[in-house]
């Protein structure tokens, strides 16, 4: 988790440079280091819609199509 949130702040600092980013970040690739960004931001994305799901009002669910 730590190196996830790591890994975000780099990407918001340096851009979506995944060469500059993976020698900061000990053995991993370019392709680890994009692919853990994606899994990461999914992830993050996945647990707000769940959290919007569950504390929405069911008529803003409704006029979105959420459910």
């Amino acid at each position: 988790m730590d190196e996830d949130i790591e890994l975000l702040n780099k990407v918001n600092l340096m851009g979506k440079r995944w060469k500059k980013i993976s020698s900061t970040m000990g053995n991993r690739t370019e392709l680890q280091v994009k692919n853990r960004y994606y899994g990461t931001l999914m992830l993050i994305i996945k647990r707000v819609e769940r959290s919007l799901e569950k504390n929405s009002p069911r008529w803003l669910i409704s006029d979105y199509n959420l459910e």
